[in-house]
């Protein structure tokens, strides 16, 4: 048994009024104040802020590129190491008072 489904193609008159309109919309374009509003709200503005967006973080990018050239230079292994020494030492501190408040006795640094 086969089933035959028919379309019928109806002609839409709006339908066809906005494919037309669609197709000629550069052809009846008007300047006036409020398209050229719309324009520097939608694609001028939004460019601008795009653009210092951009600015401000390759900015921001080469400060940090600095530091980081900065630190690059040896500086950054001395930061390790006095914190390495830093640690150490609060690490035989704790062992020490810990140590003497075991044996009642007080530790002053």
């Amino acid at each position: 048994m086969h089933v035959m489904i028919c379309f019928v193609l109806q002609f839409d008159s709006g339908i066809q009024r906005f494919m037309s309109m669609r197709a000629t919309e550069y052809d009846h374009f008007r300047p006036t104040p409020k398209t050229s509003l719309y324009g520097l709200c939608v694609i001028v503005i939004p460019m601008l802020a795009f653009g210092y967006l951009v600015k401000r973080s390759r900015v921001r990018y080469s400060h940090f590129q600095h530091i980081k050239n900065k630190l690059a230079g040896g500086m950054l292994l001395a930061l390790y190491l006095i914190f390495l020494l830093c640690l150490a030492f609060l690490i035989s501190h704790c062992s020490a008072v810990s140590r003497c408040q075991d044996e009642h006795f007080f530790f002053l640094p």
